[in-house]
């Protein structure tokens, strides 16, 4: 198994700046993210996915909003498989921010998609 890395504040900012294309961003964000790299770490508790057709059992209404420009993988496909398994999901693909930008950018759509969500 390997181990994990844990980051340091200039990995971290390093990571963010790749992700983001070296967008502006919100300074004190920045550095919050940032100082989250002083946390003691553990490795990450990560559910299984439910097994095929449990997710047809799903009643609750579900918005799953992805970051058009994400680094991480491909939203579009991402989104194009969510609708396979949860057809009644709502999918959101909010262009031209990555994963590390919301909710500041674009904070007027997100906003918007959220109110939907909840309204």
């Amino acid at each position: 198994m390997p181990l994990l890395v844990r980051p340091t504040r200039e990995r971290m900012r390093s990571l963010i700046r790749w992700e983001t294309k070296n967008a502006p961003l919100d300074a004190d964000w920045l550095d919050l993210t940032e100082r989250g790299a002083d946390f003691p770490s553990a490795k990450p508790v990560v559910p299984r996915r439910p097994k095929g057709n449990r997710w047809a059992t799903l009643s609750a209404d579900v918005t799953i909003v992805f970051a058009g420009e994400s680094m991480v993988h491909n939203s579009s496909r991402v989104a194009d498989a969510v609708g396979k398994v949860l057809p009644n999901a709502h999918t959101v693909v909010l262009t031209g921010c990555s994963h590390h930008m919301l909710p500041m950018v674009p904070s007027g759509e997100l906003d918007a998609v959220l109110l939907s969500a909840l309204g």
